[in-house]
């Protein structure tokens, strides 16, 4: 008979664990800092005394993220190690079940340590475990598909931004080379045009030195010329002196040739420069 009585107890364990695995709850609400914490937890362990079933742990579907109540602390927990008083939220509502919470879950700020309360967290039944696994993974992994087609529209478009922005650029630069070649072939007709000016002043610069000297030469005839006149003007006034000092005898036949025969010749000035 004890023996039966054990195998009966052992049954309606199995029983009630059969029935309490498809048990899970979902967790939503919170976005601090611990919103990955949020979604479906299935049941991980359950506590029991006397036999009988008081609170179950809860672990994460995806996480390593466990839900469990802190009997010395009498509070419903949520943190990455099973029975410990450092976790992240808590709930102090001494309920059974995690869905039958009514009291405000706390959560720690990272940055400043302190713990405040999120009115808007709450955990709601879920009985079909297995399937509500399955949409939750199809809802996380429609969501992730989301926001990487939203991610990679919005790369596209920064793609697209950027090409228009790049189009505008060699639009600009190539307007700017055209204007670059217009003025680069205006300066070449400009050095062309100084080259040539530059031939022009070395010509006249050679004409000016071909006039300086001709100028030169004309000056030293000048002189020359000058120098002649003066001694000429200076024998004609030594004659003029010489004739005035002498009276005047008519000139005849007889007295130029004695005049002849002393040796001196009489000529009349014709205005030559060589005589």
């Amino acid at each position: 008979k004890k023996k039966k009585k054990k195998k009966k107890k052992k049954e309606e364990k199995k029983k009630k664990m059969s029935r309490k695995g498809a048990e899970s709850f979902r967790l939503f609400g919170h976005d601090g800092p611990y919103k990955d914490c949020m979604g479906v937890y299935h049941e991980h362990s359950s506590e029991t005394r006397n036999g009988f079933v008081l609170r179950s742990v809860y672990r994460h579907e995806v996480l390593p993220v466990f839900l469990y109540w802190h009997s010395k602390d009498q509070t419903w927990a949520l943190s990455n190690t099973i029975g410990s008083s450092k976790c992240w939220m808590f709930s102090p509502d001494p309920a059974r079940k995690p869905h039958l919470i009514v009291t405000p879950w706390k959560y720690i700020c990272p940055n400043s340590k302190e713990w405040r309360e999120d009115d808007r967290m709450n955990c709601e039944p879920r009985m079909d475990g297995g399937a509500s696994r399955k949409e939750e993974l199809l809802k996380t992994q429609l969501v992730a598909m989301e926001s990487v087609k939203k991610a990679m529209n919005d790369e596209n478009k920064s793609l697209r931004n950027r090409i228009h922005l790049a189009k505008s650029l060699t639009s600009s630069v190539e307007k700017d080379v055209k204007i670059l070649t217009e003025k680069n072939k205006s300066l070449l007709r400009r050095r062309s045009e100084l080259l040539q000016c530059l031939e022009e002043l070395e010509s006249i610069k050679k004409k000016c030195k071909d006039l300086t000297q001709a100028k030169a030469q004309l000056e030293a005839h000048s002189r020359n010329i000058l120098m002649k006149i003066e001694s000429k003007e200076h024998l004609l006034g030594k004659y003029d002196a010489s004739q005035l000092q002498s009276p005047l005898v008519p000139v005849d036949a007889s007295a130029s040739a004695s005049a002849g025969d002393d040796g001196i010749q009489v000529r009349e000035y014709c205005g030559d420069d060589s005589d």
